[in-house]
């Protein structure tokens, strides 16, 4: 591939953010290089064995265009993805989601970074940074060739850890600021699962779950490989409890939470709990001996209590444990709970979103080993926004480092606030910013925090990008959700009644 040690733009970190700062960097014409640890990309959508994108959408609001909506419709179009499925139920799932193919996601991410002229490094490891007079000016990394120096006039740290910022000298908190953070999940699916008899058990158990829903498509079909019915629950209380207080489940969570995939006869089962320090290695080796613990004790509970399993088996887990927080950069801004569930808008704004405040439990230990009785019943905060709201640049751009953009799980947002701005649509929007961004800092010869944000703001809508809202949009898109629900209602048997359907007028 012939690489050079000097770019316009590197982005440490292939992931769902930093695939799309590379795509739009090499799309501006800069000269760019991804680099990624692992053989692939995609990073928590594919090495964190997630299956399901949720959510493009506040209500029937889509908020997330652009190019990451262009990525989504090229993994549909190859029979890789479900279209946005509106969820009837919102509670604990998202408004919409897009069920997808891991493989071809990896496949996709890979294409669409080639075609941009984008330098790839695979099988690669962040190592130190170069910095001077308070600016970082290259990166070194470590790979099967040995160790090498690479510069760069900006540096998008794509981690998911603020590695490269911390490396750097960058003002950082961990979690909320005391060092609590959300656990992380070992993500794992069960093969072969009788889907329509699991739905059936489902449908005569209703009582038995505090999230179910029915995921349905609203404007084009499901592609005919990919599974139809598409529902999620949480939930086997009366079974699952039962089990556990014996001792023949071993869990840190009090339920249990599935959803189809876009395989047919797969589910996802986001049902582990680890609570560890995901930058810490000792703690990480922890955790994933306890997310397997946990990943095949539910698996044999499936198997022989749950109908619809009993001829399943435990058929793939994620690579890694994907974990929900870490460090949390100090930035220009940092984003609070208020400015999320108000809808706050602000004029640096790069990105609107709208999913709720999802803080996973944050205690510690098996929920049946617990000797604390009153961390067992807490599964977290679920709140939901006033509105859709904006992200600012600034939550992208260190207080104290000059020549770095970061993006992910790691902007400057507070700990609650993070349970919204997480999430991987948001994340994937905030790649294409940065890499305009990080052209337009290339072009104009200014450091990032100082791009012109009308520039940045311009060249985003021209690529899609939905920063303001379009009140005939989404007069059209909840007439046609509408349309959408009350078709699937009359024809389907439903684990949502008409009453319990979210009508978002």
């Amino acid at each position: 591939m012939g690489y050079k040690d000097k770019y316009d733009v590197i982005i440490v970190g292939g992931g769902t953010g930093g695939v799309m700062a590379a795509i739009a960097a090499g799309r501006e014409g800069a000269k760019t290089l991804l680099i990624e640890q692992y053989g692939f990309l995609g990073g928590t959508a594919t090495a964190g064995g997630l299956c399901n994108m949720a959510s493009f959408f506040y209500q029937d609001e889509q908020v997330i265009r652009g190019l990451p909506q262009e990525f989504m419709d090229r993994l549909v179009a190859c029979g890789g993805a479900t279209p946005h499925l509106r969820a009837l139920k919102s509670y604990g799932s998202g408004y919409y989601a897009s069920l997808y193919n891991r493989e071809l996601y990896k496949w996709i991410s890979m294409e669409m970074v080639c075609e941009a002229g984008v330098e790839l490094m695979l099988h690669t490891y962040l190592a130190d940074v170069v910095t001077e007079d308070n600016k970082v000016k290259g990166v070194v990394v470590e790979n099967k060739s040995g160790r090498s120096t690479y510069y760069a006039d900006v540096i998008i740290d794509a981690t998911g850890d603020a590695d490269v910022a911390v490396r750097a000298g960058a003002e950082w908190v961990m979690g909320d600021g005391a060092g609590v953070i959300q656990p992380g999940s070992l993500m794992f699916d069960m093969g072969n699962v009788d889907i329509e008899r699991l739905h059936d058990y489902v449908m005569s158990t209703l009582e038995d779950y505090d999230v179910k829903t029915e995921q349905i498509p609203v404007d084009r079909p499901i592609p005919p490989n990919l599974q139809q019915r598409q529902f999620v629950a949480q939930g086997f209380y009366s079974l699952f409890r039962e089990k556990a207080m014996k001792g023949e489940v071993y869990s840190a969570k009090e339920s249990i939470l599935f959803t189809t995939t876009a395989l047919p006869g797969v589910i996802s089962l986001n049902s582990t709990r680890c609570h560890f320090d995901p930058t810490d290695a000792e703690s990480r080796t922890e955790a994933e001996l306890d997310g397997h613990r946990q990943a095949e004790s539910i698996a044999r509970f499936l198997i022989r209590n749950v109908p619809g399993f009993e001829k399943s088996y435990l058929a793939d887990s994620g690579i890694e444990i994907g974990f929900r927080e870490s460090r949390h950069i100090v930035g220009e801004y940092t984003m609070q709970a208020e400015d999320v569930q108000r809808g706050r808008h602000f004029d640096d704004v790069i990105a609107r979103y709208g999913f709720p405040c999802d803080v996973h439990k944050e205690t510690k230990g098996s929920y049946w080993d617990d000797p604390d009785k009153e961390t067992r019943t807490v599964e977290g905060l679920w709140i939901e926004n006033d509105d859709a709201y904006d992200l600012p640049y600034r939550c992208l751009i260190p207080k104290t480092m000059d020549g770095l953009i970061v993006i992910g799980r790691c902007i400057s947002v507070s700990h609650i606030a993070h349970g919204s701005t997480r999430l991987m649509p948001l994340v994937m929007a905030e790649g294409q910013a940065a890499g305009i961004a990080a052209k337009l800092a290339v072009d104009d010869q200014v450091e990032v925090r100082n791009v012109d944000i009308t520039k940045l703001q311009r060249r985003l809508l021209e690529e899609g990008a939905s920063l303001y809202r379009d009140e005939d949009a989404v007069k059209q898109e909840k007439a046609r959700a509408k349309a959408a629900i009350e078709e699937f209602l009359a024809a389907k048997e439903s684990v949502n009644t008409y009453e319990d359907v979210e009508w978002f007028d």
